[in-house]
């Protein structure tokens, strides 16, 4: 179909600039619904701060993944998996041959086929805001999660200064 093929080759272009992200391809990324100027929206929700400007309507990397958590710097080999579109919960169900509303249930630990852990955790979108259609899952945890394989080890953002709470 037309939208494997449109996929297929964002996926190719996203790999391709390996340094920065337009608006266009960090909507891609996101699997966000929204017309292309609600991306830094989006993201500014995230990150708390305006991703596009700093490198003249670009983004880099580093900065994506500061903005979901990770450590700007990571591994080389996960560098390419990291650089995968999210997916949506439709996406996932899709991948394992059953519905959206699945795949929410089982991230709620309800209803997981016999012999699988708990879903990798999901990356929230919506900024703590109700709303299931922003949540999205990387592939290859996902892959590694329904293979019954460990999960990829990301290198996480460190913690901010003033942010650890002494301990009683």
């Amino acid at each position: 179909p037309a939208h494997i093929a449109y996929h297929s080759t964002f996926s190719c272009l996203l790999r391709l600039f390996p340094s920065t992200l337009t608006n266009l391809h960090c909507h891609h990324f996101f699997q966000l619904q929204d017309p292309y100027h609600q991306v830094e929206h989006h993201l500014l929700r995230l990150s708390g701060w305006a991703l596009f400007g700093q490198f003249g309507g670009h983004v880099r990397w580093p900065v994506v993944w500061k903005a979901l958590g990770l450590a700007a710097e990571q591994d080389p080999g996960h560098v390419c998996e990291l650089k995968d579109p999210l997916m949506t919960a439709g996406e996932v169900g899709d991948l394992c041959e059953v519905t959206a509303r699945t795949v929410y249930r089982w991230q709620t630990g309800v209803g997981l086929p016999d012999g699988l852990p708990s879903m990798p955790k999901a990356i929230d979108l919506s900024a703590g805001r109700k709303d299931a259609r922003k949540t999205r899952w990387r592939k290859s945890e996902i892959v590694a999660w329904q293979d019954r394989e460990p999960q990829p080890a990301y290198a996480r953002a460190a913690p901010t200064f003033g942010s650890l709470k002494p301990t009683p």
